[in-house]
């Protein structure tokens, strides 16, 4: 996809799996990416970025300085086992930082915030089929995430949950979107890749839809 303008995007948790492919994923389109975590980056994780910055999302006074000149931040950190719920305050921290300052923010998070298919009142946390007991405090703190996110109404966000499966993998060509509810295939399956969310992520940095909450699959075979 070509791009309108080219934009500075401060990636949080770029050497994960999802920050990852999103930081090469808006590379590809030519825009100039900041790469930002706790530690530093494996030299072979990200193809290139701008630079690399030292961000702790969960200290409030580090996030400020790293959004000098930036256009767009994706928040696509999670926090080790056992921690779970300290995404929380992470996403509170970086939400107030870019308000400040009026920054999009592009929030990838988990699955377990989605609708269950034909259930609206219900989400995919309370569904043992969706999410089995070993994933339950992911998906309640990525619940919880999603609640963070509508405290601030007047915020530029948007939360970005993957399918139930969700891997790394090339982009398919062939991602279906779709709002807050979870997305199956005719064949049963809820999975998505990480190029394929990764498209997801900067079509909404590049055109934005204006939904607060979106989710995307790869409609391919695994």
């Amino acid at each position: 996809m070509a791009i309108v303008n080219r934009l500075r995007i401060l990636v949080i948790g770029a050497t994960g799996m999802a920050g990852s492919a999103i930081s090469n994923e808006a590379l590809a389109r030519g825009h100039s990416v900041i790469g930002a975590s706790r530690s530093r980056p494996e030299s072979d994780r990200l193809e290139s970025m701008a630079h690399h910055v030292l961000l702790d999302a969960r200290e409030p006074s580090t996030i400020v300085g790293a959004l000098k000149g930036i256009d767009v931040i994706v928040l696509a950190g999670r926090p080790t086992s056992g921690n779970e719920m300290d995404i929380v305050p992470m996403t509170h921290n970086v939400l107030q930082a870019a308000a400040s300052l009026q920054l999009r923010v592009v929030v990838v998070g988990g699955a377990g915030a989605l609708k269950v298919p034909g259930d609206p009142e219900s989400r995919l946390v309370e569904n043992d089929e969706f999410v089995p007991l070993e994933w339950k405090s992911v998906a309640r703190a990525s619940l919880a995430q999603l609640a963070v996110c509508y405290s601030f109404p007047d915020g530029n966000w948007v939360y970005l949950s993957p399918s139930a499966q969700f891997e790394p993998g090339q982009g398919s060509n062939a991602v279906v979107r779709g709002g807050d509810e979870l997305l199956v295939s005719s064949s049963g399956v809820s999975r998505i890749t990480s190029a394929d969310l990764a498209i997801v992520a900067c079509d909404e940095i590049d055109k934005p839809t204006g939904l607060r909450h979106v989710t995307a699959m790869s409609d391919a075979p695994a």
